[in-house]
């Protein structure tokens, strides 16, 4: 399943990373790391959030 993961990260041009609900820091930060490893990689990357990401967070 790995491996499968690896090749469709490999594969997109494009990638979403979406937010928990009820976002904390643990969660926006891995988002934020994750965005710019893709970043990295030559991936247009978007962030999403369904909710307002709070305050002591942004």
């Amino acid at each position: 399943m790995f491996d499968e993961v690896i090749r469709a990260v490999q594969r997109a041009d494009k990638i979403i990373i979406i937010q928990a609900e009820n976002p904390d820091g643990d969660s926006v930060g891995s988002s934020l790391a994750l965005e710019e490893i893709l970043g990295d990689m030559g991936k247009q990357v978007t962030l999403y959030c369904p909710v307002a990401v709070p305050k002591y967070l942004r």
